[in-house]
């Protein structure tokens, strides 16, 4: 560390847990940091393109900005393995500890300059299947018997190609290959996307809820593609109208139309009855008010195109707030009722249901009451309760949903509790999100509430979706971690895919028998899907990857980034069943255990005194660190709907996504250029100004010494409490037209994800949100990470000189901090 910069202490509103007794001093500096590894990783990628064939080249990391070159496997961003080197057999995988798991992407977006996945349409047939396996063929099968039939990588079996698919062999290659095999993307490329018949068409089930909706509800039979259909649902109850929650959620409709994404839209609102609107010409209000058996009044003229129709939308989200509803005194608000209307109207053709909710479910099926005993379960055995969904038609109706390819997303304004754990099953199990404005303030978050429901929509790839990993003989799909409705042990159900989603398969040896080390290990995802434009695809993506016998060579190939993935999900997972801190004793004895068995296998000849972190893991401890501390983990008292927001963003989100928010980013705006830190306020200085983002909120943090003229090339003021209200009323810098403006305006517009907060120094409450995302910090009822890389070691260390097991009782969990 530089001694003559003036480092920050650690503030006193930041609590967590000190290491017992004496440590050795480890020089902070000297210990592996993501920050570091991130810009070694991007300058090996600056100018050089990632072959996903080439044994020699690392593998990107995600949050790295590389193009990649598909030669037979997907790139990393559609697909990552927790090693890219398979056990061979289930006693060796045991020894390694490290999880067997595939990071599933599959609509995940791809840089400008790299090929995109190819289209291949065949027609009436659709693409060559395998007969055994239903495996879609791929760049790893081999052909036989002249060309005549192709054997199925994953399971061995032969299949006859069709008359019009047929082509000679090159004798010249080895194995041989097709004649046409340059002019076949399909036999080339790990990842490619098959146009597929009206046999792939999703067929119409069959309701599930009795008594749900009127008898028009579409009989079932094959269900022909179209475009999205976007169903709004807007609570208008007099909380919601006078708190601008009402307003802020039509004014982010009418944004999210500007952006041009939407083909088919509806709009809906709800408290004590359910009204639907007519907007092909100037806007009239259908009335249902029986929400114990709801129906839809039209259905012809219920979706609209939104170009024609803008200027009855308009209208019509303009006089919703204003005019329709400004005097309402209905303080009742029938949730459930109105998403299972909003999925009557969407049961026909699929598509996404996006519900603004301000207050708790208070009126017919589904009516929740509120929690007034909350605080008395914390960080007890029945603080699980907590995270299960209080009535059993939410999850009723959300399987229902995903099976109807409708995907149901919450947009939350909640004043008081609203129940995430109940009403938040509907994203988790269909595949959409929850957007969460927790004490709702109309002027300080109306603008995150337009960025958010922008993106939210924007990202939209695909629905009615189904998802099935395969892979080779000798392994098997042991089941999913994530949001999903899961049909079969392989197969899961979404009614909605956008390009951030992440489906994280776990595999397992099939029995006792090995692998062959001469043979390659296959996996294969096969995500069914309608695209937004309307069209029946299929995207395949394909691993092959070797088989090894020794434990040096599975370390040598982990994917620290999977195996942390895999953890968290899992960990968050089982919110449900387990303590809180029973779990965060399981995450941490899996990540000793996975060390401790390379020190093991690998690097026996050093002293157990020594600290040896594989060089693939190096950052493990960290990460596993970030999960303690994350808002679903943490300890001390977090009420439930914050802890099962964050849930369900753990298990959605895709694996950069979710390794920022474990360990965020961390910006110095005051230096030119703009320099990543360490989360830790030891590598801030006084004089500073820093921006931090999670991907929930950013966190813009101004020092108390900072150069006045850097604040008045910001905010126009030279002293820093004169930027008392800024963060309140603009959500943004003031345009000054000078360079620190720009850039700084710039970074920020291009980079901010979540709610922006402003933080002056021991000033501003947000602080302690700051304080609580510098992950290196001793904080969030955590230790720090000098501490708890030292309780990771000691633990290692007592192992390996045969003083205890990982995990025993009297030794590791008998003297846990947590």
């Amino acid at each position: 560390m530089d001694g003559t910069r003036q480092a920050i202490s650690q503030p006193p509103h930041s609590t967590g847990q000190k290491y017992p007794g004496l440590r050795a001093h480890i020089n902070a500096d000297a210990i592996p940091s993501p920050v570091a590894v991130a810009v070694q990783d991007q300058a090996l990628w600056d100018g050089e393109d990632y072959y996903t064939l080439a044994s020699e080249q690392p593998l990107p990391l995600s949050s790295s900005r590389y193009v990649a070159v598909d030669q037979g496997n997907s790139a990393p961003r559609f697909m990552r393995m927790s090693a890219y080197a398979i056990p061979k057999d289930n006693d060796l995988a045991s020894t390694c500890s490290i999880p067997l798991a595939v990071a599933c992407q599959p609509l995940a977006e791809q840089p400008p300059r790299e090929t995109p996945v190819p289209l291949v349409d065949f027609g009436p047939n659709g693409p060559p299947r395998c007969v055994k396996c239903a495996g879609y063929i791929n760049s790893w099968c081999t052909w036989t018997r002249g060309g005549q039939c192709w054997a199925c990588n994953l399971c061995g079996a032969e299949t006859e190609v069709s008359s019009e698919y047929f082509s000679n062999l090159n004798p010249m290659t080895q194995p041989m290959r097709r004649l046409d095999h340059d002019q076949r993307p399909e036999l080339q490329v790990g990842t490619v996307d098959f146009a597929v018949p009206k046999e792939y068409w999703s067929t119409q089930p069959v309701p599930r809820l009795e008594p749900s909706f009127a008898s028009d509800f579409p009989a079932t039979g094959p269900r022909p593609p179209v475009p999205l259909h976007v169903l709004f649902a807007i609570e208008v109850t007099a909380e919601a109208v006078e708190s601008g929650f009402t307003a802020a959620a039509c004014a982010a409709v009418r944004a999210a139309l500007d952006d041009g994404y939407l083909s088919r839209v509806a709009i809906l609102t709800f408290d004590r009855e359910i009204c639907f609107y007519n907007c092909t010409q100037e806007p009239h209000m259908l009335v249902v008010s029986d929400i114990d058996e709801v129906f839809v009044p039209l259905r012809d003229d219920l979706f609209v195109d939104p170009t024609q129709s803008r200027f009855h939308l308009d209208t019509l989200l303009t006089d919703i707030p204003s005019r329709i509803f400004a005097q309402t005194t209905a303080r009742s608000s029938a949730l459930l009722p109105a998403i299972r209307a909003g999925f009557a109207a969407l049961a026909s053709t699929g598509g996404h249901l996006i519900t603004f909710a301000h207050s708790l479910p208070s009126l017919g099926p589904g009516v929740l009451q509120p929690r007034t005993d909350e605080s008395g379960l914390y960080n007890s055995g029945k603080e699980r309760e907590l995270f299960v969904p209080r009535d059993r038609l939410y999850e009723s109706l959300a399987e229902e949903c995903a099976e109807g390819g409708v995907g149901v997303s919450l947009v939350l304004g909640p004043r008081r509790f609203v129940d995430v754990g109940s009403i938040g099953i509907l994203p988790t199990l269909t595949g959409g999100e929850i957007l969460f404005f927790p004490a709702f303030d109309a002027v300080r978050d109306a603008q995150s509430l337009v960025r958010g429901l922008r993106r939210l929509v924007g990202q939209d790839e695909g629905y009615d979706v189904s998802v099935r990993v395969r892979c080779s003989r000798g392994l098997r799909v042991s089941g999913y971690a994530g949001t999903h409705h899961q049909t079969s042990p392989s197969t899961t159900s979404l009614g909605l895919l956008n390009r951030t989603r992440m489906l994280l398969a776990v595999l397992e040896h099939a029995s006792s028998s090995s692998l062959n080390e001469r043979e390659m290990a296959y996996v294969q995802c096969a995500t069914l899907y309608t695209t937004r434009g309307g069209e029946r695809r299929v995207r395949v993506c394909n691993l092959g990857l070797p088989v090894v016998a020794l434990a040096g060579s599975v370390f040598r190939q982990v994917d620290v980034e999977t195996v942390v993935a895999y953890l968290a999900r899992r960990a968050v997972a089982r919110m449900t069943s387990k303590s809180l801190r029973d779990i965060k004793d399981e995450l941490t004895e899996q990540a000793c255990t996975m060390l401790l068995a390379y020190r093991k296998n690998c690097a026996a000849s050093t002293a157990p005194s020594q600290l040896i972190l594989p060089e693939a893991l190096k950052t493990l401890p960290l990460y596993a660190l970030g999960i303690l501390k994350t808002k679903c983990l943490k300890g001390g008292s977090v009420n439930s709907d914050v802890r099962n927001f964050h849930a369900h963003l753990i298990l959605s989100w895709g694996v950069r996504d979710l390794l920022r928010h474990l360990y965020p980013l961390l910006l110095s705006l005051h230096t030119e250029p703009t320099r990543t830190l360490r989360d830790g306020y030891m590598w801030m200085e006084p004089d500073g100004v820093y921006v931090i983002d999670n991907g929930v909120y950013t966190v813009l943090w101004i020092g108390y010494a900072v150069d006045p003229e850097l604040l008045q090339a910001l905010f126009g003021t030279s002293n820093v409490r004169g930027v008392t209200d800024w963060h309140r009323e603009m959500q943004g810098l003031p345009e000054l037209d000078n360079p620190h403006s720009v850039r700084i305006r710039g970074i920020l517009e291009n980079w901010t994800i979540g709610h922006l907060l402003l933080a002056r120094q021991n000033e501003d409450a947000a602080e302690m949100a700051f304080g609580d995302m510098l992950v290196e910090d001793c904080n969030n009822d955590g230790m720090s990470y000098v501490d708890y890389l030292c309780w990771v070691h000691k633990h290692i260390n007592a192992a390996l000189t045969g003083e205890t097991t990982i995990g025993q009782t009297m030794g590791f969990r008998a003297s846990t901090p947590w």
